[in-house]
């Protein structure tokens, strides 16, 4: 009966000590979300759109728990979850954890992207906030290229493609976007005209594009590559070309003398 009372005595005299400054309960839940929302906008404003539940941590104490320590521990944990488990770093924005938001988001975003933050609460201690994870993600920026001819002030489309960067997630940083869009393109029709086109032609990548352009007279056809990613289109100015039919052949065959290298 005594011990029964004295322990009545200590736990009346905690309560008296931490019971103005804390909440009641031996055990806080660290609830945590991620959320996206267009870079340069508060994590509450209207665009905000939550992408993943994370594993709630949970904290308990035998007799009781303030809110002091959880608060401190909620944040950081809810961070490292949030980390890991979009792209199993418990410290860095991964390239994985880019293209695991790109594939829940799902489409493309111009600059300045979105930004992801984490999202906590912890239960019954009036505590929440926002932790940022990463700013300025670009998802799946897609690239459209065209190669193109002018003849006689008429401009003819010879082949198009819409490419995607293999790996959907990019910072959003606009001139790199574009230059990996010019390097892809220049790469797809290398390898429709089975051959280099960056400089010059070689017998191979001509003789492919005399196919498609069929008879080229002097000066002949302007040939340049059209790409467009992020709203913005640029070109890349190909070499001219002249073709030549040879009577009773039914192929046309490139005429080096028509060639301007580096136009």
């Amino acid at each position: 009966m005594e011990g029964i009372q004295s322990s009545v005595v200590w736990f009346t005299l905690l309560l008296a000590i931490f019971g103005p400054t804390v909440s009641f309960g031996n055990t806080r839940t660290c609830f945590c979300e991620t959320w996206r929302h267009p870079s340069g906008e508060s994590s509450d404003g209207s665009s905000a759109i939550r992408l993943l539940d994370i594993n709630n941590p949970v904290y308990s104490h035998w007799l009781h728990l303030s809110c002091s320590s959880p608060k401190t521990w909620c944040p950081r944990d809810c961070m490292q979850n949030a980390l890991q488990t979009l792209g199993g770093s418990r410290s860095t924005f991964t390239e994985e954890a880019g293209n695991r938001v790109c594939s829940i988001y799902g489409h493309e975003k111009s600059y300045p992207g979105i930004s992801v933050v984490a999202k906590y609460v912890v239960s019954n201690c009036g505590a929440r906030g926002t932790h940022l994870l990463a700013e300025h993600v670009c998802c799946a920026p897609r690239c459209s290229c065209y190669l193109k001819a002018v003849r006689n002030s008429r401009t003819t489309t010879l082949r198009l493609s819409h490419r995607t960067h293999p790996s959907p997630y990019h910072v959003c940083n606009t001139e790199g976007i574009h230059s990996d869009c010019k390097n892809e393109c220049i790469n797809y029709f290398e390898t429709v005209l089975r051959g280099s086109i960056s400089r010059n032609y070689d017998v191979t990548s001509s003789t492919e594009l005399c196919r498609m352009l069929g008879t080229t007279s002097p000066p002949g056809a302007r040939v340049y590559i059209q790409y467009r990613t992020m709203g913005v289109t640029k070109t890349v100015d190909l070499p001219k070309m002249c073709c030549f039919r040879v009577p009773g052949i039914p192929t046309t065959f490139p005429n080096t003398d028509c060639v301007s290298i580096g136009v």
